[in-house]
């Protein structure tokens, strides 16, 4: 007897594996949305210093002891501790920084000038930063009592942003250099003008105290007009 085997099935093995997930069904879609990212605030910038640094100072003698009197007119000492440095008198300090400011702008025209500081002078751009300062020197401490060893100097400070120092210096030199020849005819006229005001006040207040006087000590005397008697001709 021939067994057939086709008549027996084989079984198949069972599939014990877990189903095989697609990984990309497992992971939800979200639509639209975008990205996020995370700002980052920058930190503020530190503020700058001043860039000028002092260099360096260097002193020019304008003029020597003794000082002319026009000179001697045109300055005072100062107060404090640097009364062995010079100032403008009061009569022209004003209209002199205003034309010492005016020279150094024609070099530097965004530049503005400090005075009565430390030093005496001083020159800075838009930024504050210093181009030049000056130190205004009258007499050596020792002297201050004789006006006849006084002498003026500039003590021109030099600072690292020295673009326009050479020209600064000039122009500041010139206009001291200056001020003898130019303005000793305006100081005289001024003084004048001031004495003979003064002068002509005094009159006034003399002649006004001479009337009450007079009319203090007794009645003015009436001063009688003669008449003119016309003579008739026959």
């Amino acid at each position: 007897m021939t067994t057939d085997f086709n008549e027996f099935s084989i079984p198949e093995e069972e599939d014990l594996s877990p189903p095989v997930e697609n990984i990309e069904d497992q992971i939800p879609i979200e639509e639209n949305i975008p990205p996020k990212i995370d700002k980052v605030r920058p930190e503020p910038e530190p503020k700058q210093k001043s860039k000028s640094v002092y260099v360096s100072n260097e002193t020019h003698h304008l003029y020597k002891a003794p000082l002319s009197q026009q000179l001697l007119r045109l300055f005072i000492k100062r107060t404090g501790s640097k009364f062995n440095h010079f100032d403008f008198n009061s009569n022209v300090k004003a209209e002199f920084q205003k034309k010492l400011t005016k020279r150094v702008q024609q070099v530097v025209p965004s530049c503005t000038v400090v005075f009565d500081k430390n030093p005496d002078m001083i020159v800075q751009d838009e930024d504050g930063d210093r181009l030049c300062g000056v130190q205004w020197i009258y007499f050596n401490r020792e002297d201050q009592c004789d006006p006849k060893k006084w002498y003026i100097d500039l003590v021109f400070m030099k600072y690292s942003n020295d673009e326009y120092y050479n020209e600064l210096v000039h122009s500041i030199k010139t206009f001291f250099e200056q001020l003898e020849k130019s303005n000793t005819k305006n100081v005289y006229r001024n003084m004048n003008m001031s004495r003979n005001m003064n002068m002509s006040l005094n009159n006034t207040v003399n002649n006004r105290n001479n009337n009450r006087n007079t009319l203090r000590g007794g009645k003015r005397k009436k001063t009688q007009k003669k008449k003119r008697h016309s003579k008739r001709r026959f």
